[in-house]
């Protein structure tokens, strides 16, 4: 054939590349490249480019390949309507206009012309290659692997880990961007100058700071930089800036780098907690006020928390006689560290107690698992941040025996860093939640009186019995003391005190004390149905006591007025009597024999319950009788013995104005016999004026 097609294929082309026309082809008449497309385009895309192609004297056929495909001699390019050849085809004119340009648009195009050897026209053929600018996008920092929220990168001082890296990527541009790091508008280096004549420089001592180590990887569309955290300051501003051929043919110079930044952060915990009121081990009587100052400087970043809570001894938390606490919640309450933390703070603190030569005994009571942990409601304490420090103060208005030889601990709290602990001890000055009364060798019976308990010693006349008292826990003071009271002690007849024996002993954990005291009584014929009191004083008007009653074992027949009943086999006795308020809780039994053998069977007992009144009501005043207005005047109401046990109430006779005056009348009147009448309409006006109230 005239025409090898094989000679416009992309591999010919490699070889042959057609020049502008020389001045011998324009004399020759020969056809030539007037006008040459330049070696290479970049647009934006979206844009329309031309591509001019000029042949001069021309004869062959002219066409473009678009990348490896020939778009033919038809100037209108079918199926593909944003290509088209534009220009006087007359003069020439091939100019391949590609509009709304996309990225697959872009790579290798040829003007060719077809060679004519008849007239000895040659094969002309261009290449240009055209590039389509595209900006990337927006960039982002992850750290490590997703966005900071809210800008914020958050760095924790202290921190084992000593260098921080981020990454910063942009993707979709074309050509890749470029990188640049900027810490607070100075770029950062990517590598530093390490020559004798930078050393003194400032801003290299800066750098060296933070010793920045950037890797920029183009085809993956990513930088990425490691600095030391130790450099960075709070509120540091670190921005990542992209920029590529498209970024830079915006119309806005501020549009030629695209940026993302975010601020650092530092955060750090608060420093070590401090008690400063009270400063050292306190103690603190039941009912007392309970205030205590915690302090941490500095406060940390953002603001740390202070938190308070107890490690409190078994025996407190598990006796049902200590009574409930004001100011304690279970576990999870504001606490933030874990127990762990507690049970390492213990432990350092048994090894500084073993190293100081305590025994081993001392050392166990501060073992932590022998503590129990609760934390103190928010509600009580108050946290605020003065003067570069943070302080909470802790009021407990009433403080408990329960807080009786427990560690109040204070704590810090942050979202980086460890707790930190310091602690103090609180003692409560208590007296005895209870005290009982124990016979030596016999026991003590229970007993329902009237309705009420009572507990029972019984003995023989002229027997001696050694009654024990003893008292529950206690901590700093108690005085027992040991009250007899016969059956005729009344206001007149006051009660006798007891001398006994007393000792004071440690509980088990070495934190409060209990007492034992015995006593020797002799029973005698009077003490039957009398009481002995056990009472105890402690801190404060605290007092507890405890009572049993002595009741003599006679076991002597009573003499019946009544005739044995037989019936068959069966024989019945009555017993009357006329009880008295001395027969009060007495015992009867009765007891049955006969010849065959002379040990009788002896019933349950019977015990007798009289019913019987208070003789008398006496009042007395318990300190001053005499007190000035707004002062507490403090009256003793007693009555006598009686069963059941009399209820006594208050009654405030008020009376008006009048009344002294109809007093002074009514006594006038009792001097004169004429003025009887008179004198009982006064009293019956007295009393209508006087008025009645009950107490509560």
């Amino acid at each position: 054939p005239l025409f090898d097609p094989s000679i416009l294929t992309d591999d010919a082309a490699r070889v042959i590349q057609s020049s502008k026309c020389t001045p011998q082809e324009r004399k020759d008449r020969i056809q030539c490249f007037d006008v040459l497309p330049e070696d290479q385009y970049a647009v934006p895309v979206g844009s329309t480019v031309n591509m001019p192609c000029l042949v001069l004297n021309q004869h062959g056929k002219v066409q473009w390949r678009a990348k490896n495909i020939l778009l033919g001699y038809d100037r209108s390019v079918p199926g593909s309507p944003r290509y088209r050849i534009i220009g006087d085809v007359g003069r020439g004119e091939h100019t391949l206009q590609i509009m709304d340009v996309q990225p697959e648009d872009a790579g290798v195009y040829e003007c060719q012309v077809t060679p004519v050897q008849a007239l000895n026209h040659p094969l002309l053929r261009r290449k240009t290659q055209l590039s389509v600018l595209v900006k990337p996008s927006l960039p982002r920092i992850l750290y490590p692997d997703v966005p900071p929220p809210d800008n914020q990168l958050i760095i924790s001082q202290p921190d084992p880990i000593m260098r921080i890296t981020v990454l910063c990527v942009a993707t979709g541009g074309s050509p890749p961007p470029s990188f640049r790091w900027i810490l607070n508008s100075h770029e950062i280096p990517t590598k530093l100058i390490s020559t004798p004549s930078h050393f003194g420089r400032p801003e290299q001592a800066f750098w060296a700071k933070l010793a920045p180590i950037i890797e920029t990887h183009p085809q993956k569309e990513e930088s990425r930089l490691s600095i030391l955290k130790s450099g960075l300051n709070d509120g540091d501003q670190l921005v990542c800036s992209v920029t590529n051929a498209a970024t830079q043919m915006h119309h806005d110079p501020q549009q030629h780098n695209l940026t993302t930044w975010v601020t650092i952060r530092i955060h750090t915990p608060p420093g070590p907690p401090k008690i400063i009121n009270p400063e050292t081990n306190h103690e603190y009587v039941e009912g007392e006020e309970l205030k205590a100052v915690c302090v941490a400087s500095p406060p940390g970043n953002p603001f740390g928390g202070l938190f308070w809570r107890w490690l409190l001894q078994p025996a407190q938390v598990d006796d049902p006689n200590v009574g409930s606490i004001s100011g304690l919640g279970g576990r999870g309450g504001a606490r933030l560290s874990d127990y762990s933390s507690v049970e390492a703070y213990l432990q350092s603190m048994d090894s500084r107690a073993t190293a100081g030569g305590h025994t081993s005994a001392q050392s166990e009571r501060y073992h932590p698992r022998d503590l129990i942990s609760e934390d103190v409601q928010p509600l009580h304490y108050t946290l605020k941040k003065e003067k570069d420090q943070l302080i909470n103060t802790l009021i407990i208005p009433r403080v408990k025996r329960r807080y009786h030889a427990a560690k109040l601990i204070c704590e810090t709290g942050h979202p980086v860093g460890n707790a930190h602990q310091t602690s103090i001890n609180i003692y409560v000055k208590h007296c005895p939640a209870n005290v009982t009364i124990g016979v030596e060798g016999d026991t003590v019976r229970e007993e329902l009186v009237g309705g009420r308990r009572e507990f029972v010693v019984y003995g023989r006349a002229g027997k001696i019995k050694t009654l024990i008292c003893r008292t529950g826990p206690y901590f700093r003071q108690a005085n027992i003391k040991w009250i007899a009271q016969t059956l005729d002690s009344d206001i007149t007849k006051p009660p006798r005190q007891l001398i006994g024996q007393s000792r004071i002993m440690r509980t088990p954990d070495g934190e409060s004390w209990f007492q034992e005291s015995r006593v020797d009584v002799r029973i005698a014929e009077e003490d039957d149905r009398s009481y002995i009191d056990c009472r105890v004083w402690g801190e404060g008007d605290c007092r507890v006591d405890s009572r049993v009653r002595l009741d003599i074992i006679y076991k002597q027949p009573l003499t019946s007025k009544e005739e044995i009943i037989i019936m068959g086999r069966q024989t019945s006795l009555k017993l009357k009597l006329v009880p008295q308020k001395d027969d009060n809780g007495a015992h009867y039994h009765c007891l049955a024999r006969n010849s065959a053998t002379d040990v009788g069977v002896t019933s349950e007992s019977l015990i007798l319950n009289v019913i019987f009144p208070p003789q008398r009501v006496a009042v007395s005043f318990h300190g001053q009788s005499v007190v000035s207005s707004g002062q507490p005047l403090v009256i003793n109401c007693q009555a006598d013995t009686s069963n059941p046990v009399a209820t006594i109430t208050w009654w405030h006779f008020r009376c008006g104005p009048a009344h002294v005056f109809d007093q002074i009348e009514s006594v006038i009147q009792t001097n004169h016999p004429s003025g009887h009448r008179i004198l009982n309409d006064r009293r019956i006006m007295e009393g209508a004026k006087c008025k009645s109230e009950q107490l509560e």
